[in-house]
C-alpha cells in the first residue's frame, strides 16, 4: 500500500551529499549517475523540501580519494572538519523548525561518513592501495553523522529523526527500500503533527 502525502505536515529532509550528487561519492557506485532517482522522487511525491547537507569526506580529502572505512576516517581532523560543517547545519534545522517544518535527516547506510543505521567497517585497511573487497557493513552510524549529532546534543537541541538508504542495492530491492523511506516519513509527520 502506497502512502499519500500528508499536506498538513510540512516537512524538510536533510539529504547526505552524495544522494543528489553521486559524484562526490567515493567511486563506491559508478553505475550511479545524477541524483539517486527513488530517493528524490519519493520525498518530492510525498511533498518534501530537499537540503543538501556538506560533502563532508569531499571538503576533507577531495573527490580523487580512496575508498575509506569508518576507521580511516575517524581522526580528529576529520572530526575537527565535520564539527565546523555541523554549525551551519544546526542553525538551517532550527530556522526550518521554527518556520513550522519537521525535519528529518536522510543518510546513506554503509557510509564511512554519511551512514545512519550502517556503517562500513574494515580495521586492516591501510598503506599503500591495493585491490580490496567492499567494506563491511556494521551497525552503527558514519563519522559525519555522529559528530552531527553530538553538535545538536551540546547545543541542547533534538537530533532530527535520522533514516539511511543503502545506494548499492540491487534493483530488485529497492522497492521495499522506497517503501521503508515511505513509512518513515510517515512516521515522521505524524510524531509531528501529534
Amino acid at each position: 500500500m502506497e502512502l499519500e502525502p500528508d499536506v498538513t505536515t510540512r516537512q524538510v529532509a536533510f539529504l547526505t551529499h552524495s544522494l543528489l550528487n553521486p559524484a562526490a561519492d567515493a567511486g563506491r557506485h559508478p553505475a550511479s549517475r545524477g541524483p539517486v532517482l527513488p530517493v528524490v522522487s519519493t520525498l518530492r511525491d510525498l511533498g518534501c523540501e530537499l537540503v543538501q547537507l556538506p560533502a563532508a569526506e569531499v571538503g576533507h580529502l577531495g573527490v580523487r580519494r580512496w575508498w575509506q572505512s569508518r576507521e580511516m576516517l575517524d581522526t580528529p581532523g576529520f572530526r575537527a572538519h565535520c564539527r565546523r560543517l555541523a554549525g551551519p547545519v544546526l542553525r538551517q534545522v532550527e530556522q526550518f523548525r521554527a518556520a513550522g517544518y519537521d525535519a528529518v535527516v536522510i543518510g546513506v547506510d554503509g557510509s564511512p561518513s554519511c551512514g545512519v543505521r550502517t556503517t562500513s567497517g574494515e580495521a586492516g585497511w591501510g598503506g599503500r592501495p591495493t585491490t580490496v573487497d567492499d567494506p563491511v557493513p556494521v551497525p552503527g552510524e558514519g563519522v559525519w553523522i555522529e559528530v552531527l549529532r553530538t553538535a545538536f546534543a551540546e547545543a541542547g537541541l533534538p537530533f532530527p529523526r535520522a533514516t539511511g538508504f543503502d545506494v548499492g542495492l540491487p534493483d530488485t530491492e529497492v522497492p521495499f527500500a522506497v517503501h521503508e523511506l515511505r513509512r518513515f516519513m510517515r512516521q515522521s509527520a505524524t510524531r509531528f503533527a501529534g
